[in-house]
This record gives structure tokens, sequence and C-alpha cells, in this order.
């Protein structure tokens, strides 16, 4: 009975350290900047106007921006760390003086296992602006990684849009794989630009990231091989019978 009772305290204690690394590993934030400065909303803190834990939201004006409604979600609510998926969420409204927004979402500590991953992005909405859309990947999990300068960061999406007519739709998908490492984050990005006039631009931008089937892993490769030299001397055994 005394080691059952030490079994279950440490079971407990892995648990709860386990439960601790994961709140550390995973960083989900958005940040809103209308070039007078950044605002950086994180997961579960006081501006976070969401309490669930994988949800984030802004929901406040913003200098020339008199609507902002913002909400990035993550793990644990959508994906995990080794299949995420992002959703980000926003409505702008900006003033006769027009202007531009940038938003960003942003999350760390997924796994990527040195393996291709297949990635999978969508976004529509509607503008009477312009908008622009991308999505980097930190190899080295950082949060906010989008200087592509740096080596350890990749574009992976990319998409433009301009307005034509009031409240004109937009949309795109875009279906790709990259090979990414152990540790790596996410990083996705909308750019919106209005001229004077009052102007709305809304949209949903997400992105997922699965286990790409284009690559063989490593155990398939072993049983694929293990396979062929049952059959070899299988093979072996009849031939020997035969004889």
């Amino acid at each position: 009975m005394k080691n059952f009772c030490k079994i279950a305290a440490h079971i407990a204690i892995a648990i709860a350290v386990s439960v601790l690394f994961f709140s550390k590993a995973h960083a989900l934030s958005i940040a809103i900047d209308d070039g007078n400065g950044l605002n950086i909303i994180s997961d579960q803190s006081v501006s976070d106007s969401n309490t669930a834990l994988g949800t984030v939201t802004y929901n406040l004006g913003l200098g020339d921006w008199t609507t902002n409604v913002t909400t990035g979600i993550s793990d644990p609510v959508m994906g995990s760390a080794s299949s995420p998926e992002l959703d980000l969420n926003s409505v702008n409204v900006s003033s006769l003086n027009g202007g531009n927004l940038s938003i960003m979402l942003t999350d760390t500590g997924f796994i990527g296992g040195n393996s291709f991953i297949d990635f999978f992005s969508n976004v529509g909405g509607t503008t009477d602006g312009s908008v622009k859309f991308n999505v980097f990947v930190d190899l080295n999990n950082g949060e906010f990684g989008i200087n592509e300068a740096l080596p350890n960061i990749t574009k992976i999406f990319d998409f433009d849009f301009s307005n034509t007519m009031p409240n004109e739709a937009f949309s795109m998908n875009h279906f790709d794989n990259v090979f990414l490492d152990d540790e790596y984050s996410i990083t996705m990005v909308a750019d919106i630009s209005h001229q004077r006039g009052v102007q709305n631009t809304s949209f949903n931008f997400s992105t997922m990231f699965t286990e790409s089937s284009e690559v063989p892993l490593p155990s398939s490769l072993a049983l694929f091989a293990i396979g062929l030299l049952g059959f070899r001397f299988s093979r072996r055994g009849l031939e020997r019978r035969k004889l």
C-alpha cells in the first residue's frame, strides 16, 4: 500500500511538472500596430478579454481605427503541439483619416520531429482597402519571428489583395509542405491599408499543419524492410524443400 501511494505521488508530481512545462512552452499572443506603437496581448493576460486558455481577444479602438475586434485561437482549443492549428479573426473599421494596421498572431513550442510537415493556409473576407497576409515559421521557436533576413525564419504563405469596389470579397487557399526541426513557432500576419474615409476590413485567416505523407517515416521503412527480409527467407525455405 505504501509503494502504491509513493507511485501515485510520483505520477501526480510528473503530471504537475508536465502541465507547468506545457504552459511555459506555448506562448500565444496577438500584436497590433497602427504605426504609433506595438500593442501585445498575451493569452491569459489582463488585456485579454477572453478567459479561455488557447484563445486571446483584443476589443478596443486604436488611433485612427475606431473599431478593432481581433481573436486568435490555438492549442489547446485547436490543434496540438505536433499538429498545430491557428485561427485569426478580425473586424477593423478606420476613421475618416484612414491608415495602416498590422495584426499578428504567434504561438510557440510546436514539435516538428525533424520531418516534413504538410500545411494548409486559408483566408477569406471583405475589404474597402487593401490587405496582405503572410505565415512565417521560426526554427528558433521565437515569438513574432517574421524577419526573413534570419536563416531560421521562412515565409510559407503570401497573399496580396487590393479592392476595386467597396466591400469587395477576397479568398485564397494554399497547400504545401516544409521540413521542420524539433521545435518551432508560427506567426500569422495581416496588413491592412485604408484610404481616407470610413472603411472596413474583416477576415478569417487559418493555418493548420499535419504530418506529411510524401516522405515515409523511418518506422514505416523499417517495417517494410523486415517484410522484405521475411519474404526472402520464406522463398529460400520453399526452394530448399523443393530440392
